[in-house]
């Protein structure tokens, strides 16, 4: 009997990313690919991300759809360009929020050993502050550097992040 190819079992190393600055990159990675898979990245508005080879860079502010299509299947990852000058969106019900108002640009990450990400804080009226120190409970899976957290050893571990005497947390997973 012939037997049938199974799917591949792929997965986008990011469902959803927020990017602070015109300029600003961080890449995607597809998972479960065969030595024969091919990846072809597009981008729902090239205006707002533009993609190549999984290389996300921020051009203006807006939301856009970035799709890795490997063999027929669509992987998806939403792509939010907040830039500073009021375009950051105001608090909503998915942010992480303290009694104050303050909030993050991301609660819970994904991400591959060396990846890294800026973490964003916002007061209630969408305005980035500077103030506030970070810290994780692992620094060998999530290390801090300014507001930069990257990715090290496979794990989970939170990011503490204290403004206003008031903490917010970010998980992060490294895979």
């Amino acid at each position: 009997p012939v037997l049938a190819e199974p799917e591949g079992d792929y997965e986008i190393s990011a469902e959803d990313i927020t990017l602070f600055s015109a300029g600003e990159t961080t890449k995607l990675r597809v998972s479960g690919l065969g030595s024969g898979d091919t990846v072809t990245w597009t981008s729902s508005n090239p205006s707002v991300v533009s993609v190549a080879d999984g290389a996300l860079t921020a051009v203006s502010g807006g939301t856009a759809t970035v799709t890795a299509t490997v063999n027929g299947k669509a992987l998806e990852c939403i792509v939010r360009c907040k830039f500073s000058g009021g375009t950051v969106a105001p608090v909503s019900p998915d942010t992480a929020e303290t009694g104050n108002g303050y909030h993050l640009s991301h609660t819970d990450v994904t991400l591959q050993a060396g990846e890294s990400f800026r973490i964003g804080v916002y007061d209630a009226g969408g305005n980035a502050v500077s103030d506030g120190t970070l810290s994780t409970t692992d620094g060998g899976i999530a290390s801090i550097s300014g507001r930069t957290v990257t990715a090290g050893s496979a794990g989970m571990a939170t990011v503490t992040v204290t403004v206003g005497g008031q903490s917010m947390e970010c998980v992060i997973r490294v895979k």
